[in-house]
């Protein structure tokens, strides 16, 4: 017997000491050179080989072939096909008998249910069934070579729900969501997770409550809303002790379970901890294990996986939750901060115009003159108040918008000639501060649509900053028409801004340390004001600086209206404001820097004050209304315009 199968490993030694007389095979002496010989082949490769030989298609296979057995090993050898694979003869059999008639086929990952572990298992087989011939050519069998593709093909599943588990917990931004996804995964794959529960404990650590759940009904014995740690439905004190990986619990007492894609129920579950708050456990996740494979090494890795998915996602969602609240609380303050600036600024303007409407009248009083020494005491005041006004103003201002009730009225202007005249009002402390001052002004042909307020505080403040950071050398103004656009740019050559302070530079209250310029007094307010003006206007700014050796912010303003809101551009109120009184405060602040004479200041205001009277009376009609909370305020108002009519 030896030299008809020589070798062939312990497969050759059972199969030449096997009793084939009480086989479909018949005695070993008996078989054909044509079983023979590919048996042979056979026995000596290292490839998962069966033969099905005959009419009843008789069972022969290699040592490599017997691990796809399983406990059918060594019982299959002899045994005809329909015995050895009973549970997929329906399957191979239709290919069998096309092989008999000459044809060979080829299965790829064939789902192959068998039992071979004692449980129907679900396993996938790669295969090619090609004929054995007689000597006449006829066929007398059937070769095998057959691959087991169950690790691949359940390893490329389960990595799909892993895959998918993660892009779609990125949207989830609450628990309730992250838990909901997860089922939704789940539910993809319910041959490997054929119904999934998520209990979380409570605030206080003593319930586990429901979260979510698919493949049974919420509230049903198996998913109650609530369940006690100890005594409940699932042993949640068990699975939830320290170090345990997953806990497997026999789900057979339950009635009406799913099974996945195999019409038998679930009769396991696994319950895994989930460690939500940092070390501790947080929640538990139960899910089916599917009815046709083991709970093997692989099977726990992709629990693992999965939970640890599910975990980060709930942790995710929640950070992201106590993050939107923090938000919101920090958003609640400071619209309340907003709120409490707008009301100071509010309840600050009355008192300082009140302060500064009388001094103006002392200071210009040429019928009851001051003495020499109260006059500079009363400049003083008055200085110091016109700045104090400003930074009232400018917190106001700053309120309202962050409050979205800025009012801005924009009217078309002929940009060049405007920001001309509010460049020259600057000249003086330009000059006196021994800088180069260039104002390089061309026609913008197409009219520019602004708020001339807030345009004026734009410019003051672009101004105000280049005087007061530049200290030798030049600063220059310019506007030019771009495509679709009116540019603005003030330059310097002053100190300049170190790169890593250009992305914080408009941010509100930003102060840069070590600033060294003609003063060190500011809020931090002025730039992050004007970038907001600017986006009220539908432009943007950008800053250009190298340190020591200036900046420049080039400023862009849409042509035409297309970009306003239509509501903004009716009933335009033209300003009865002289162009540039804004500018006051700004320049005053700025010859301050510069040592300024007392007798100058006093000149420049009289100055301004005949020129409001002027404008006052330019505009004057027969009636007029006058309004104000503030009785003394009223007061104040209805004197002076009975002062200025006398006039």
């Amino acid at each position: 017997m030896e030299t008809l199968l020589p070798d062939g490993g312990f497969m050759g030694e059972l199969i030449r000491n096997h009793r084939w007389e009480d086989t479909v095979f018949g005695p070993l002496a008996s078989w054909p050179q044509s079983l023979l010989t590919p048996l042979s082949v056979a026995l000596s490769s290292k490839f998962p080989i069966i033969i099905f030989w005959g009419p009843q298609f008789g069972v022969l296979y290699n040592d490599a072939y017997a691990p796809t057995l399983g406990g059918r090993h060594p019982w299959a050898l002899g045994k005809t096909g329909i015995e050895a694979w009973g549970e997929i003869w329906e399957i191979i059999h239709p290919l069998f008998e096309k092989v008999f008639r000459g044809q060979a086929t080829w299965s790829d990952d064939q789902l192959s249910s068998v039992t071979r572990n004692g449980f129907l298992e679900e396993s996938y087989m790669t295969w090619s069934f090609s004929p054995i011939r007689y000597e006449d050519g006829t066929v007398g069998g059937v070769f095998a070579p057959v691959t087991e593709t169950t690790a691949r093909v359940l390893g490329e599943r389960r990595l799909k729900t892993l895959r998918e588990l993660g892009s779609k917990s990125i949207t989830a931004h609450t628990i309730e969501a992250a838990c909901d996804t997860a089922m939704e995964t789940f539910a993809q794959n319910c041959a490997d997770v054929t119904f999934a529960i998520i209990y979380l404990l409570d605030k206080n650590r003593s319930v586990y409550v429901f979260q979510s759940c698919f493949g049974v009904k919420k509230g049903d014995a198996i998913a109650p809303l609530e369940a006690e740690i100890v005594n409940g439905i699932w042993p949640f004190e068990d699975a939830s002790q320290p170090g345990q990986r997953c806990l497997e619990v026999d789900v057979s007492h339950f009635r009406n379970l799913p099974g996945g894609i195999w019409p038998e129920p679930s009769t396991k579950a696994v319950m895994v901890p989930l460690s939500i708050d940092h070390d501790s456990i947080g929640g538990i996740f139960i899910m089916g294990i599917n009815p046709r494979r083991r709970i093997d090494e692989d099977y726990l890795t992709f629990i693992d996986l999965i939970s640890s998915q599910t975990v980060n996602s709930i942790s995710t969602a929640k950070s992201y939750q106590e993050e939107k609240k923090r938000a919101e609380a920090l958003a609640e303050i400071d619209r309340a901060k907003t709120a409490f600036f707008s009301n100071v600024s509010h309840e600050f303007r009355t008192p300082l115009t009140l302060i500064l409407g009388p001094l103006e009248d002392s200071l210009s009083d040429q019928v009851h003159p001051l003495s020499k020494a109260q006059r500079e005491r009363q400049i003083i005041i008055h200085r110091n108040s016109l700045r104090l006004l400003k930074l009232v103003n400018t917190l106001l201002d700053f309120s309202r918008i962050e409050a979205g009730r800025a009012r801005a009225y924009f009217e078309p202007v002929n940009l060049a000639p405007l920001t001309l005249e509010l460049a020259e009002i600057f000249r003086p402390a330009m000059e006196k501060g021994n800088l180069k001052y260039t104002v390089e002004m061309e026609d913008v042909k197409q009219e520019v649509y602004v708020d001339r307020d807030m345009w004026e505080k734009i410019v003051f403040n672009l101004l105000s900053n280049a005087l007061k950071y530049t200290t030798e050398g030049e600063v220059k103004i310019s506007v030019k028409p771009q495509e679709k656009f009116a540019e603005l740019i003030v330059q310097d050559t002053g100190i300049g801004i170190e790169e890593e302070e250009l992305p914080k530079i408009f941010e509100r209250f930003h102060r840069i340390d070590g600033a060294n310029g003609r003063s060190h007094e500011g809020t931090g307010i002025g730039l992050a004001l004007i970038n907001e003006l600017v986006k009220l206007h539908g432009g943007s700014i950008q800053v250009e600086s190298e340190y020591s050796k200036g900046s420049r912010f080039r400023i862009l303003i849409p042509l035409g209206s297309k970009h306003i809101p239509e509501h903004l551009l009716t009933n335009i109120i033209q300003s009865t404001k002289p162009v540039g009184a804004l500018g006051t405060g700004y320049v005053e602040e700025a010859l301050r820097w510069l040592g300024s004479p007392q007798e100058e200041y006093i000149n420049r205001q009289q100055t301004m004050d005949d020129q409001k009277h002027d404008v006052f009376i330019d505009r004057l009609k027969d009636t007029i209304l006058l309004v104000d909370d503030n009785a003394d305020m009223r007061d104040y108002v209805f004197f002076n315009f009975e002062k200025s009519v006398a006039r």
